[in-house]
């Protein structure tokens, strides 16, 4: 085209597209901006906003995170923080120009209406001894800058808790992850590049460069389900090697939870260079209680039936304590099918309902036999 003509194109073209050109977007992601349901895919990267107060800082971060966690679109963005969609591509892309002061404004606006909503929705979470305990474990690896195991068996809640964990401790500064049994080592990446913003159709090393800029001192990572990351006996623990680079590097805290078979693999002939590899950053491994008690049960029953009986309290022990049968796990089921039966009957829910669903699931476990 001829250069004389290239003003005029630019005059001819939509205000809007213009307007995203002048801001430094490309065009072929302006489709992707004015898509309602189109999640944010801007990678994370703290260099972004280092010559910011850190304060500022904390408020992008947990924007950013919140955007990605919750598939956020750009519309709903945008219309939480009463910004355009072309202002907050900016903010995210680390390109905008005007003042970060009131940005920052809204967004603690919005961040204020969002816990106050969470609070509401997180009802169904109840503390507990297990919570405590991992709260504890989970500060203090926060705190100290640190990197620790969580171990125990499968079903006393650490996946619920850690999340809870998350939700609590500023989602901004934390990422949780909860590994798959399929994939190895790229399927761990790519769950993490997920999880802070980062294409996963880059290469493996242009991914895990991305995910490094997504960390610094100041976040925390949490690798839930290690176990599925263990090699068979000599072989390398790629997984874990690269879990270790993303903390060397960025120098984020890290968190391992894992089910209990992960301390004995450890510590099985053939694996002591894995053994030492990680023991060498957490230090012993801190291991959940595999015994729940009332302390563990009644803050999540009293949620369901105010006051529990003895003889449901007593059953609902035994159920936490029941390995083939899920543990807390199944406690949280057995309640929740109780609710729905009462729901079913328009009846208040008590005990009945409770222990019917339970008889119900025993039925069917069997062949449905009488």
């Amino acid at each position: 085209m001829p250069v004389e003509n290239l003003e005029t194109l630019e005059t001819e073209l939509p205000p809007q597209l213009r307007s995203a050109m002048d801001a430094g977007i490309d065009p072929s992601e302006l489709g992707q901006i004015n898509a309602a349901n189109t999640g944010i895919a801007i990678p994370m990267n703290l260099a972004n906003w280092k010559h910011l107060p850190q304060e500022q800082q904390d408020l992008l971060a947990w924007l950013h995170q919140i955007a990605i966690t919750e598939g956020m679109g750009w519309t709903e963005l945008a219309a939480a923080v009463n910004y355009d969609k072309t202002t907050m591509f900016r903010v995210l892309k680390g390109t905008y120009e005007g003042s970060f002061d009131k940005v920052c404004r809204s967004i603690a606006s919005f961040k204020r209406l969002w816990e106050k909503r969470r609070k509401v929705q997180a009802a169904v979470f109840a503390d507990n001894r297990t919570f405590r305990q991992m709260e504890w474990i989970l500060d203090y690896t926060q705190g100290s800058n640190g990197c620790t195991m969580i171990l125990g068996e499968s079903g006393v809640g650490k996946t619920a808790c850690a999340k809870e964990w998350q939700r609590r401790n500023g989602m901004g500064r934390t990422v949780f992850v909860e590994g798959l049994p399929i994939g190895g080592a790229n399927s761990l990446l790519r769950l993490i590049a997920g999880a802070v913003g980062v294409s996963r159709t880059a290469s493996a090393t242009q991914m895990l460069d991305s995910v490094i800029r997504a960390f610094n001192p100041n976040r925390i990572l949490i690798v839930d389900e290690i176990q599925h990351y263990l090699p068979t006996s000599g072989k390398m623990p790629v997984a874990l090697e690269m879990i270790r680079r993303i903390r060397d590097i960025s120098g984020c805290s890290l968190s391992y939870l894992g089910t209990v078979r992960v301390r004995q693999q450890l510590t099985q002939a053939g694996n002591s260079y894995m053994y030492e590899q990680i023991t060498g950053r957490t230090s012993k491994p801190f291991v959940l209680t595999d015994t729940l008690t009332e302390d563990d049960v009644l803050p999540i029953a009293r949620q369901y039936i105010p006051k529990p009986s003895d003889k449901l309290t007593e059953v609902l022990v035994a159920w936490a304590n029941d390995r083939d049968l899920g543990r807390l796990r199944y406690v949280v089921e057995a309640l929740r099918f109780g609710s729905r039966l009462a729901s079913d009957q328009r009846q208040e829910l008590n005990e009945k309902h409770i222990f019917a669903g339970h008889t119900l699931r025993e039925r069917q476990q069997f062949g449905g036999a009488r």
